[in-house]
């Protein structure tokens, strides 16, 4: 896919991707395909919007007439115009609205993976934190919980597995589970038990097997691809890959589990930019709900998406959409299905750039979502469990007003110096603040690459937004129903 670099505007951004060319609205997220008459229209009108230069393009031909007519049509609705978004933050504490909780249960794990940002057992110690989240911690953190989560309709969906690996606490799920349910009927609030993670490896224990099968549960099973890719990062401690465990235990479990109770998630490495391999892969095992996300490490590790394997991780994404674009309806709804979610990284830019909605923050992090270690510390998000610089409060004490200031406050898109002419930034809501932190130690200055690469996927999903329409509106129906539908039921 042969892509051209494009010079950014205030009001809109021209995007050019396998010779199509569309261009973005900044301020309403919209997007629109323009020949190269009505963009010559486009960009002199913003810049001279007078009733003389009008009438000046509309004489030069029919053609730019009737796309000087187009392009002023679009601009009285109040496209292309200056972005007067405020950048008066929402009341605190957003936390009131608590929607999401990422339960650390254990920092063990079986494997060693190269890329995990959890700290060793003698770090822990260092830090007098418990290796294990107890009984206490639990019912602490939901009454807590329960105290800042919003009463009706909209659940508090909580995650188990954030760090460590959350079958060697088993016997602490089904107490979670419980005692979930128990708040929700004390207290009117929907408690409830959303995704846990697993890297499958303890799934060959008859106890763990039946955990997993447990229908109450859904499961995310932590798996790079194929064993090459795979046994280069999830290693056991003495060294050994961990594929063919966990392969031969997920033969088992897509046989046994419904495929909305069953999902995978791999990470994408600047070492293997496979993306296109990767996906296919998890799909011929079975999996139907899928997760690819960008590794996050220091850029000085061999394997960090940084300024020496960044093209080759835009490039795989881009060879990605060609692949399912080459597909008949049939097997582009069914691929694109799996994706097509929250999560998933480039999900996430499609689904926003047809919804139209206007990111003012990156994430929930830090307001109506966040994590929880072993200890009750609170932290902005699941990747930031246990990184000490990263800690906002405890379940014991709340969220402190310095931390809710900053990740309601400042962290507005339109408070960001960095982000304040970048033309994606109501797609992408002000880069992940767990990459700034990691690579600037900051987490309200975005790290380089990671906008380069947001920037990249924005595009991609414009492009895949309007070849969807155009050359497959049913796919795009049943997709749209699709994600009603799924999401209804989260």
């Amino acid at each position: 896919m042969q892509r051209q670099a494009v010079e950014s505007r205030a009001a809109f951004q021209p995007i050019s991707v396998a010779g199509r060319n569309l261009v973005v609205d900044v301020a309403t997220c919209q997007a629109f395909e323009l020949d190269a008459i009505a963009s010559e229209a486009l960009q002199t009108l913003v810049n001279m919007p007078d009733q003389e230069v009008v009438e000046e393009l509309c004489s030069r031909s029919p053609a730019m007439k009737k796309a000087t007519r187009e392009v002023e049509g679009l601009m009285s609705r109040g496209f292309f115009q200056p972005d007067k978004t405020s950048s008066v933050p929402p009341p605190l504490p957003l936390v009131a609205r608590l929607r999401e909780l990422n339960l650390a249960l254990t920092y063990r794990c079986t494997l060693r993976c190269r890329y995990c940002y959890t700290d060793s057992e003698q770090e822990l110690a260092n830090r007098q934190v418990k290796p294990d989240m107890s009984e206490e911690v639990i019912d602490v953190t939901l009454k807590w919980a329960s105290e800042h989560c919003a009463k009706g309709a909209e659940p508090l969906n909580i995650w188990a597995g954030a760090v460590g690996e959350a079958l060697l606490r088993k016997d602490i799920l089904s107490y979670l589970a419980a005692r979930a349910w128990e708040y929700t009927n004390a207290t009117g609030k929907t408690f409830s038990p959303a995704v846990y993670t697993t890297n499958l490896t303890l799934a060959g224990d008859p106890a763990a097997y039946d955990c997993l099968a447990d229908t109450r549960f859904k499961w995310r099973v932590s798996i790079d691809g194929p064993k090459h890719i795979h046994d280069a990062m999830r290693k056991f401690p003495d060294g050994r890959g961990s594929y063919e465990i966990v392969a031969r235990s997920a033969a088992q479990l897509v046989q046994l589990k419904p495929a909305e109770k069953l999902g995978a998630a791999a990470t994408i490495t600047g070492a293997h930019p496979h993306i296109t391999e990767i996906f296919l892969h998890l799909y011929e095992m079975g999996f139907r709900n899928i997760t690819l996300k960008p590794v996050r490490v220091n850029a000085e590790e061999p394997f960090a998406v940084n300024r020496q394997t960044l093209g080759g991780v835009k490039q795989g994404y881009s060879d990605f959409i060609e692949f399912l674009l080459r597909q008949d309806d049939q097997d582009l709804l069914e691929y694109l299905k799996t994706i097509w979610h929250q999560d998933d990284f480039f999900g996430r830019f499609i689904l926003r750039v047809l919804g139209h909605g206007k990111m003012v923050y990156r994430c929930g992090a830090g307001k109506w979502a966040v994590g929880v270690d072993t200890n009750g510390d609170i932290y902005p998000c699941p990747p930031m469990i246990g990184l000490s610089q990263a800690r906002i409060g405890s379940v014991f004490t709340g969220i402190s007003e310095e931390a809710q200031r900053l990740y309601c406050e400042d962290l507005l898109i339109t408070r960001k110096q960095m982000c304040k002419d970048c033309w994606a930034r109501y797609f992408c809501g002000g880069g992940c603040y767990h990459a700034a932190l990691l690579i600037n130690e900051r987490v309200d200055l975005p790290e380089a690459c990671d906008c380069e690469l947001t920037r990249h996927l924005i595009e991609l999903a414009v492009y895949t937004a309007a070849r969807l329409r155009e050359e497959h509106p049913t796919v795009l129906d049943a997709l749209t129903a699709h994600h009603r539908t799924s999401h209804s039921h989260s």
